[in-house]
């Protein structure tokens, strides 16, 4: 008789999988998170230990050890649950991985049972949601592990390639760049530098900006018994002399021609559902982080049950769940913010101009986020008793799916123009027809915002003869771009294409998925805001004085650290991975070769005084204690010796210097 047990990837993910099928698989063990990690670099040679020249570190075979938590408490924590999971394997001869969908899972679930040195049989669980029916059919249709070598492969290869580049690039950098006396590490991370390097571009180009004003003529037309307004903007090239506008404001009037008038009808298909990136951008018009957005999905997810594995990369669906689309449609239909909106029947649409496609999921284990077809039969109850987060994460979620599914927005495009002389007066407009979608469009600015497209224009005949009765200037003034929210720097991360300048590598990399994963990106901003390099003022993401000094630094001295388009290149090639296009070796030691050039460019850079004084000065400390006093905000532990914290602290918190 076969002996088998299950290994998860946290505790509340065993009580799901113990509650839908028992121990019909044998004991249900949870992991939490990763139990093994890479050794450190000092592992493979003692002179790596000591933060003295400039290493390359690269083992010649990386190997894996125990996890050594933040506390002591998550290193014992972790320590019991390896032992547990090593005395059960012993009587074990099959074991079935059952932790989450992506990379990351199947890193953690397959590194367990390779570094314990299991020799049974290893199959796998796969699943997209936590709820009893989808745990139950995830078990009936066991594969073996090695069916998802590659997506192990591809979590291997970016753990390995971080390792290399960051580590020996954070020490190559902090030993060129930081003075003697500074105590400062110049953090490098592959996906960390150049998400600073997204903030500090945009607060440049925002610092730099200068408005430019152009006129135009907004001319009203008479035709057909009809008034419309039309414009006229010349920018090849602008008007930019207000006089010049005027005199040509004063010309227009009393001119004519025939009026070119234009209908079209058009239909458009709604949104596809979300991946994560998507509601992290509408949740953070709310003011929310990143992390918390992943907090509350996680518990629609794993808590509730109510929607499905909320780290997902991709807006397609399987083509597997059309059956499901109709009952998830109707289930809605029933309660909520939408239900008066909502299609009596679903609408599918398939390939990759759709949203049911197979082809579109790119090998994908997951799938978009949408409200379980699993628990439709309990959906509304447990609605009712979700906190406002929670259900106002989920109604995006839900009306993105009804909007997915839902008819056409059809509707007549006009255009009217008229020519005069050299000039041309334009405008468009649209009358709906058919609702579709857009009658599920929020008005509370929740959820999507798509632009109307244009005003409601008079009906008048094509030719008609048209006379300039009035006209007037119009004013153009352009704007700086706005600073990241959070929601808006993931977005940015996720098409890192859009800052790569060549445009062979940029046709490339145009459905790549960016900087970082959906699993890290959160963190990654979290992190930058933990060491000073990045803060929140009004909802809207500044970097420091530290991070614009960093920034400066390595752009001057090394730009690919903090060129997105770079580590987006990396993100395309561990896709490679996936699809059996390049080995892990290949792929680690072309990011080695590239740590080692930047290594070179680094050991020649003089260090800089960027970073302040070994320590903060005197008033500087006064100021912190005082700031934190009369408003209540605890100190950063290293403000007494960290002229960077020290800093960074009082920018975020202190009172601006009035201006004069």
């Amino acid at each position: 008789m076969t002996r088998s047990i299950v290994i998860c990837e946290k505790p509340s993910q065993a009580e799901n999988i113990r509650s839908a099928i028992g121990t019909s698989h044998g004991d249900v063990l949870p992991a939490q998170g990763h139990l093994f990690t890479l050794a450190d670099p000092e592992t493979y040679n003692a002179d790596w230990k000591l933060w003295q020249g400039f290493h390359l570190l690269l083992p010649d075979q990386f190997k894996k050890v125990p996890t050594i938590g933040e506390t002591a408490e998550r290193t014992q924590q972790q320590e019991r649950k390896r032992k547990a999971i090593a005395t059960a394997l012993k009587g074990a001869d099959r074991v079935i991985i059952a932790t989450d969908c992506d990379r990351e899972g199947q890193v953690i679930g397959t590194e367990i049972v390779e570094a314990l040195g299991f020799r049974g049989e290893v199959m796998r669980a796969m699943f997209t949601s936590e709820d009893a029916g989808s745990l139950k059919e995830a078990f009936a249709a066991l594969r073996p592990n090695s069916d998802y070598r590659r997506l192990y492969e591809a979590g291997l290869a970016r753990e390995r390639a971080d390792q290399v580049y960051n580590l020996s690039l954070t020490r190559a950098a902090t030993i060129a760049l930081i003075p003697p006396g500074v105590k400062a590490i110049l953090g490098i991370g592959r996906v960390r530098t150049p998400t600073l390097g997204i903030v500090c571009i945009r607060e440049i180009a925002i610092q730099r900006f200068k408005p430019a004003t152009s006129y135009g003529i907004a001319a009203t037309v008479q035709a057909g018994g009809r008034e419309v307004v039309l414009t006229h903007h010349p920018d090849k090239p602008p008007v930019t002399d207000r006089a010049q506008g005027e005199a040509a404001v004063a010309a227009a009037i009393g001119q004519s021609g025939a009026l070119v008038v234009a209908t079209n009808r058009k239909k458009k298909a709604g949104p596809k559902p979300p991946d994560l990136s998507t509601l992290q951008e509408v949740a953070g018009r709310w003011g929310w982080t990143a992390s918390k957005v992943m907090e509350v999905a996680q518990a629609l997810y794993d808590q509730h049950k109510i929607t499905t594995y909320p780290r997902a990369e991709t807006r397609f669906l399987p083509e597997a769940l059309i059956p499901a689309a109709q009952d998830i449609t109707a289930a809605l239909g029933e309660f909520g913010p939408w239900q008066d909106a909502a299609p009596a029947l679903a609408t599918i649409r398939t390939g990759k101009q759709g949203v049911f496609s197979d082809a579109g999921l790119g090998g994908e284990s997951h799938h978009a986020i949408i409200p379980n077809p699993k628990t439709l039969d309990t959906l509304p109850t447990v609605y009712d008793a979700l906190s406002a987060d929670e259900r106002r994460l989920f109604d995006v979620i839900a009306r993105l799916f009804l909007q997915s599914v839902s008819a056409d927005y059809e509707y007549s495009e006009t255009s009217m123009s008229l020519a005069i002389g050299e000039a041309t007066y334009a405008t468009k407009g649209t009358v709906p027809i058919v609702p579709g979608w857009r009658a599920l469009r929020d008005t509370t600015g929740d959820g999507d915002r798509a632009k109307d497209e244009g005003d409601e224009l008079p009906a008048i005949e094509d030719g008609s003869a048209a006379t300039i009765s009035a006209a007037q200037l119009a004013e153009k003034t352009t704007r700086a771009p706005e600073r990241f929210n959070e929601g808006t720097l993931i977005k940015a991360m996720k098409n890192a294409a859009q800052f790569i300048t060549d445009p062979a590598l940029k046709e490339r990399l145009k459905d790549a998925k960016g900087i970082g994963t959906q699993a890290t990106r959160d963190t990654v901003i979290s992190g930058l805001k933990d060491q000073g390099l990045l803060m929140v003022k009004a909802g809207k993401l500044y970097p420091t004085q530290a991070g614009m000094a960093v920034f400066a630094l390595l752009h001057k001295v090394a730009p690919a650290l903090v060129d997105p388009g770079t580590t987006a290149v990396w993100e395309s090639r561990i896709d490679e991975i996936l699809s059996g296009g390049i080995s892990v070796d290949t792929f680690v030691q072309e990011v080695a070769a590239q740590t080692r050039s930047l290594i070179e460019i680094l050991r020649k850079a003089e260090p800089t005084t960027a970073f302040g004084t070994a320590a903060p000065t005197a008033p500087m400390m006064k100021a912190a204690e005082t700031v934190s006093r009369k408003k209540g905000v605890p100190l950063p532990s290293s403000y007494r010796t960290d002229f960077a914290v020290c800093k960074t602290f009082l920018d975020a918190h202190g009172t601006p210097r009035t201006e004069g």
